[in-house]
């Protein structure tokens, strides 16, 4: 009898992923994907597989690598062919459906949370959108707010100025005065050294 990479015995109607495959006629992703959803029985040990398939009256059907085959190659027992393994897994329509609504409702409930999620991020960015729409309106509002009294501080400066009565003209004469004679200042350097 066949052991697993932990030490655990294959017990009737447990085959290995592989083993399934080619009874099946699908890959090995195929039947782990069935394994996944439900489709196909199986147990993990450590990291391996084990699939159960039971045959008619619970024999292991076909398969390589140990079982319960009757020692018999090609799995018959007692000397009659075995049936194929679909013929002994059936599926009715009704576990089909049910996997189909089951896999339906996990996607439409991943796709309601996707959409609540986008929704979020979009609420999220109207409402800076919107903050930012405002600071710029204040802004505006303020920028009108001073340009209207620089207009008004303007209008009242030039009513002011029109009002005041005109100046006389100013004339800025020079004084004529003579330079003076460099006696005078020859005298002063004398003092001013001490002699």
């Amino acid at each position: 009898m066949g052991a697993g990479a932990s030490g655990r015995r294959r017990r009737p109607g447990q085959y290995t992923v592989p083993e399934v495959a080619r009874q099946l006629g699908i890959s090995e992703r195929a039947v782990r994907l069935r394994i996944e959803t439900g489709a196909l029985a199986a147990l993990r040990d450590g990291r391996q597989w084990w699939v159960t398939l039971p045959g008619p009256g619970g024999v292991v059907v076909g398969g390589s690598g140990g079982g319960s085959g009757g020692g018999r190659a090609g799995g018959s027992v007692s000397g009659r062919a075995a049936e194929p393994v679909e013929a002994a897994y059936r599926v009715t329509p009704a576990e089909v459906e049910r996997v189909v609504e089951r896999t339906g409702a996990k996607y439409i409930a991943d796709m309601r949370a996707l959409f609540d999620q986008v929704g979020q991020l979009y609420e999220a960015q109207l409402a800076t959108q919107a903050a930012a729409l405002a600071a710029k309106d204040e802004t505006i509002a303020e920028v009108r707010r001073r340009a209207a009294e620089a207009e008004a501080e303007r209008d009242g400066l030039r009513a002011r100025l029109a009002a005041a009565p005109a100046a006389p003209p100013v004339l800025i004469v020079e004084a004529d005065s003579p330079p003076a004679p460099a006696a005078l200042w020859r005298r002063l350097l004398r003092r001013l050294r001490g002699g």
